[in-house]
């Protein structure tokens, strides 16, 4: 990822998922062993995603924590070898990093429930090492990684100091005071060696059973806040109400002032749960995700990481075990997934330091109004027990495309083709305004667009490019004869169909049936319950339902809404180029 992109583009879940907790189950023996680990396992999925950082957390197999550089801990010789791996796959990958300097090798209770203290023994062996760490991935050329091109700035000390102190329960250990000596020996040895880095100090947030503002407080009477540039914490709300998240933030913000903030964890769960308020669904975890990001950078948060990729294991004590964008063990996308790779694609080339604040009413209607390559997109939802109707103003065009940021599907496993999984439809433009439904279930982006819907007793449809190719079309008009705005990238043919204007307030499950010239059924994609009187575009990719591409022929596409059903003829040919 270049470096301007990380302001462009959503922060991804930790890349480690916990590796010391799965390192043996993998085979992870060897820096080679974690290589191989991460380029199979991590990173097809954070390309797949869009996502732009990969945390390290200090329990990462080979994180970049003191015990796991320097293993004696006298500060003289280091081994790099694991963290060399992270920084070299991510930078052949275009991903960032954020590791976590620290004290100890781990968190793990092995090590810091019996300590007697949080501050190092040997407090110059530890400046050592965090010299030559800041030092070996600063990109200055002085004793750097070797290959090194995507330098290392961004650091954080350990993680959640405030609940490791009430979690000890007694003596001083992680006290505020520790941690704020251990702070002050970090800051001062990673300015000596990279006086652009930036260090970030993090507290428990949200969720976790701790006030972190009585520990924030106790570093800032200390004098700490001159020694850390950015604060983080971390959201794990236990339910969907977003009430607490918006406490929060306004918390911090007015501890820290004019300080940067990160969340370096955030996650819900998808499923019910114990300690979970409410009912637990992979839609209401997605359509959470959303809200949760755009309404944190909309207030000047700078960046923020999703927990994981991948669900913990079942047997693990944590209201957060199934907050992962996919399963555990087999890995199934769940439509949080789907819905981080949406907002990826829609936002991205966002100015994200310049969102505008359209509407945002506690427990109600939420609108931020983006500014994509020149173009604006908005998002909206409503926290409301019911439906509401928003008025978006400043739309250009005739028309508006409106866009469902969750799949119609109830859960990952039935999304069989990422381009068909999410609604779209048009709305049509008056005076420069377009009123679109929100609800809390079903958030949108609203797009300009064109053509309008058409007036129609019955359903009306066409494809293009026909006849077609099975590639890839970029920058395709909606209707050329109309001067249609560009769609979005698409695999195949685009079907585009308009329904009754007299089913207005009417939803009917509709799909698209394909056919061959014989009448056998070669692909069948469901779009759900949808509206009449409206228009969509559905791409077909030129698969069957078996996942294979078709042949060149002459197939007949069946729109069916309700009872009513529309035939069109799509050719195709493919090696044409069209």
């Amino acid at each position: 990822m270049h470096q301007d992109r990380a302001a462009e583009i959503q922060e991804s879940s930790s890349m480690n998922a916990r590796l010391a907790l799965v390192a043996q189950a993998n085979g992870i023996a060897s820096s080679d062993d974690l290589e191989a680990y991460l380029i199979t396992e991590k990173v097809p999925a954070f390309l797949d995603l869009g996502a732009a950082y990969a945390r390290i957390h200090p329990d990462s197999f080979g994180s970049f924590t003191f015990g796991n550089i320097d293993n004696d801990r006298d500060g003289m010789d280091f081994d790099f070898s694991y963290q060399d791996v992270y920084v070299r796959v991510a930078q052949e990958n275009g991903l960032r990093l954020l590791p976590s300097l620290g004290p100890f090798k781990s968190q793990s209770p092995e090590e810091w429930v019996s300590a007697a203290s949080y501050i190092p023994m040997d407090a110059s062996a530890y400046r050592a090492y965090v010299r030559a760490a800041v030092e070996r991935y600063d990109g200055d050329g002085v004793d750097d990684m070797p290959g090194l091109t995507a330098p290392v700035k961004y650091w954080q000390l350990d993680n959640e100091a405030d609940l490791h102190y009430k979690v000890r329960g007694f003596g001083s250990f992680e006290s505020p005071g520790e941690y704020d000596a251990v702070l002050k020996m970090t800051y001062e040895e990673m300015k000596t060696a990279d006086p652009q880095a930036q260090l970030m100090i993090n507290v428990a947030g949200l969720g976790q059973g701790v006030d972190s503002a009585p520990y924030l407080q106790g570093l800032i009477d200390l004098g700490s806040t001159n020694y850390f540039d950015i604060l983080s914490y971390h959201v794990y709300p236990n339910s969907y109400d977003f009430a607490a998240v918006r406490g929060l933030l306004a918390t911090m913000r007015d501890m820290v002032g004019i300080k940067p903030i990160w969340i370096t964890e955030t996650a819900i769960t998808s499923q019910d749960v114990a300690g979970f308020q409410g009912s637990g669904s992979e839609r209401a975890q997605a359509a959470w995700l959303l809200k949760d990001y755009l309404y944190h950078r909309a207030n000047g948060v700078q960046k923020a990481f999703w927990l994981s990729l991948t669900d913990m294991s079942p047997v693990v004590q944590s209201f957060a075990k199934y907050s992962g964008l996919k399963t555990f063990g087999a890995g199934q996308k769940k439509l949080s997934y789907y819905a981080y790779k949406k907002m990826a694609e829609k936002l991205e080339g966002s100015g994200w330091s310049d969102i505008e604040i359209v509407v945002e009413q506690a427990g109600g209607i939420h609108a931020y109004k983006f500014t994509r390559n020149g173009r604006p997109v908005w998002a909206a939802w409503n926290d409301g027990g019911q439906d509401a109707v928003l008025a978006i103003a400043g739309v250009a065009t005739t028309c508006a495309l409106v866009t469902e940021a969750v799949p119609f599907v109830d859960a990952g496993s039935g999304v069989s083709d990422y381009s068909n999984a999410f609604s779209m439809r048009t709305a049509g433009v008056l005076d420069g305004s377009v009123s679109v439904s929100v609800s809390s279930l079903a958030p949108v982006y609203v797009e300009p667009f064109a053509p309008c819907t058409l007036k129609t007793e019955k359903i009306h449809a066409f494809s293009f490019p026909n006849p077609g190719d099975c590639t890839t079309h970029a920058g395709l008009t909606a209707d050329t004869a109309a001067g249609g705005a560009s769609l979005p990238a698409f695999q195949g043919v685009m079907i585009r169909y308009t329904l009754p204007d007299s089913g207005a307030g009417k939803f009917e499950e509709t799909r698209i049936n394909i056919y061959n010239v014989t009448g056998g059924l070669v692909r069948t994609i469901n779009q759900g319950y949808l509206e009449g009187n409206r228009t969509y575009y559905t791409p077909w990719n030129c698969g069957n339902d078996g996942g294979k591409t078709v042949g060149s022929a002459v197939y007949l596409a069946e729109i069916v809404w309700g009872s009513q059903r529309q035939f069109i003829k799509i050719a195709i040919i493919k090696g044409s180029g069209l």
